[in-house]
């Protein structure tokens, strides 16, 4: 789901209700437990689903993983977890591995730009010429998380739904075990 260009949402939802019915266990349970047992499970997928999602954009955008794990949060309840992504399209100059050749500038892991060239006076950034003459330039941009997940909603989705159906069982019967074993 996609709120703006700068902006993408990954969610995965299950109805609670329908999963506590199913549990014997958990139907048994007084509801303060419940309430405790259910989020736990959810926070547990959230940060696996988190740290996947982070090193496959960072691997696609040829970005660092910190750079990537910087523009994502993860929000969770007892019945869903939520990703939000929100990022700009990031300058060149911030990528790191800039350089001023004769012909123009390099940026490690994206290559060359001919023509280009690195103003001081703003920032560092990398800039270019839109046309023959002088002026305008334009300032020359990377990658965006929040665009490359919008541009690939299925794949990050799979990715937390593989999360939830390997971890979320297993981590909510564990934190079963550890409620019960404190009464």
């Amino acid at each position: 789901m996609s709120i703006g260009p700068n902006t993408a949402i990954i969610a995965y939802r299950i109805d609670a209700a329908e999963f506590v019915a199913k549990s014997k266990a958990l139907a048994a349970l007084p509801g303060t437990i419940r309430s405790v047992v259910l989020p736990r499970g959810f926070r547990s997928v959230g940060r696996a689903s988190e740290s996947r999602i982070v090193k496959t954009v960072a691997a696609e955008t040829s970005m660092r993983q910190k750079d990537v794990r910087a523009t994502i949060r993860t929000a969770h309840s007892d019945h869903d977890v939520v990703h939000i992504c929100r990022s700009p399209w990031i300058p060149l100059s911030h990528l790191g591995g800039v350089r001023q050749t004769r012909t123009g500038v390099t940026v490690r892991g994206w290559g060359a730009h001919k023509g280009a060239f690195i103003v001081v006076r703003y920032g560092g950034n990398v800039f270019a010429r839109v046309g023959a003459s002088r002026l305008p330039i334009k300032k020359l941009h990377g990658p965006n998380p929040a665009n490359h997940i919008n541009t690939h909603p299925d794949r990050y989705r799979k990715i937390l739904e593989e999360e939830a159906e390997r971890r979320l069982l297993p981590e909510i019967e564990r934190q079963l075990d550890l409620a019960i074993a404190r009464l």
